[in-house]
């Protein structure tokens, strides 16, 4: 018999379904409030709640993957030489880039989903 605190293949799954739920409210909050007056206008705020998102993934393949579905809009190089309109915005993928752990699996998982969707080559055939 199977005490009910024992973790079932189907418990487990659900509460990796659940961390999966909580990370992507957790990170879709986040990123809303980067468009908010207080945080745009205090540089700290910002650079702080952009600094945790990496970390807001929790690993998980589907949240790095919005995250940087977030910041792909931002990435048109020969729209930002015309206009600077999203500077803020490449300040942040910058801020979020920098917090990505290089010494760790998920960092280096963080790392090569940016890469897949072509932000870093982009930005160096930019330059």
């Amino acid at each position: 018999p199977v005490s009910p605190s024992t973790p079932t293949r189907e418990k487990i799954f659900s509460l990796r379904e659940l961390d999966v739920e909580q990370g992507s409210l957790q990170l879709q909050m986040v990123l809303q409030k980067l468009t908010s007056p207080l945080v745009r206008s205090n540089p700290k705020i910002l650079r702080t709640m952009t600094r945790i998102l990496p970390f807001l993934t929790y690993g998980r393949d589907s949240l790095m993957t919005r995250l940087v579905d977030y910041f792909l809009p931002f990435t048109d190089w020969e729209m930002f030489d015309k206009t600077e309109e999203h500077s803020l915005e490449l300040e942040c993928l910058c801020n979020a880039t920098e917090s990505i752990q290089h010494d760790e699996e998920k960092g280096r998982r963080m790392k090569e989903t940016f890469s897949a969707r072509g932000i870093p080559q982009g930005a160096v055939v930019h330059l």
